[in-house]
């Protein structure tokens, strides 16, 4: 089992006990931490004098996915399971390698591990959902593959983020049979506020340009199509007073949907103050997608 972290101090503990308390154990669990300038080093040295099991790498100045790379380097097995500082649930690694035998790879399911109603509102706006036979890139931060696959499709590209997304592709471009195991469930801890939402997305967003990640060109000609169009509007109205009225509409619906989401979000959580959340998280979440394509595309086009 291997897993990147950096600066974990305050999940790295829930993190190792959901690992020890498996129900069935890793042989082998290699840690490649970024150089950590917290306690994150030390609390993990403190498991491994009671847990000889667990290794600890420096990989600084690399990457996360050169960090995997090296990780998966490190281990002596040939079945690969690869987490990030997430609790798990008992069962992930006995369901991941139990349906690892009848494929290629194994990819689990995220879930919230939400504490505040901030961090529901984001677990249940941005946590991919998708059935057991749909591929989706999203969750291949959370697999079970043997090496030799890791080995065939060249490992994970040099990036900290969408390294995992470049590698389900890959996976899925050599025609490997990848399995989606629903009961093999991580509970992500979710961005605490705004900032962390908006930098978040940023990196993912400004990660899949650098790395071409072509799917999601669909979900960032949306956000660049709207944008366009409504700062045409903009313009327009200087000239032609009467579509002042046409750009008026169209932010208010822009703005009614957003808040028709933020009532059913409220309805599920079960929380009014939802409502309140959810524009806002939508707003930030969609600005910092367009902006992380945006400066990633502008910076290749004039940077040569």
């Amino acid at each position: 089992m291997i897993a990147t972290v950096k600066n974990e101090e305050d999940r790295i503990s829930e993190f190792l006990d959901s690992l020890l308390n498996q129900a069935r154990q890793p042989d082998e669990i290699v840690i490649a931490d970024g150089h950590s300038t917290d306690e994150t080093p030390n609390i993990i040295r403190s498991y491994i004098e009671r847990h000889p099991s667990i290794r600890l790498i420096d990989t600084l100045n690399l990457s996360i996915g050169e960090a995997r790379n090296q990780a998966v380097k490190e281990a002596s097995n040939e079945a690969i399971a690869v987490v990030n500082c997430d609790r798990l649930d008992p069962k992930w690694l006995d369901t991941l390698l139990t349906e690892l035998s009848s494929a290629d790879v194994a990819v689990g399911v995220w879930k919230g591990d939400a504490k505040t109603l901030f961090e529901k509102c984001v677990s249940e706006l941005t946590l991919p959902r998708v059935s057991s036979d749909e591929f989706s890139p999203a969750f291949f931060s959370n697999c079970a593959f043997r090496k030799s696959v890791w080995e065939k499709v060249g490992g994970y590209a040099d990036s900290s983020a969408g390294e995992d997304t470049s590698f389900a592709f890959r996976l899925r471009d050599h025609g490997f049979r990848v399995k989606r195991v629903t009961d093999a469930v991580v509970y992500n801890r979710p961005p605490k506020n705004f900032q962390e939402l908006f930098w978040k997305k940023f990196g993912i967003s400004k990660a899949d340009a650098r790395l071409r990640q072509l799917s999601k060109f669909r979900h960032h000609l949306r956000r660049w199509t709207v944008t366009s169009l409504l700062v045409f509007l903009g313009v327009l109205t200087l000239f032609i007073p009467t579509l002042l009225w046409v750009l008026l509409f169209s932010v208010g619906t822009i703005i009614g949907a957003t808040i028709f989401v933020g009532v059913k979000t409220a309805q599920k959580l079960h929380d009014p103050c939802a409502t309140l959340y959810v524009p806002a998280i939508i707003f930030v979440n969609e600005i910092g997608h367009a902006l992380g394509a945006v400066y990633e595309t502008l910076g290749r086009f004039f940077v040569k």
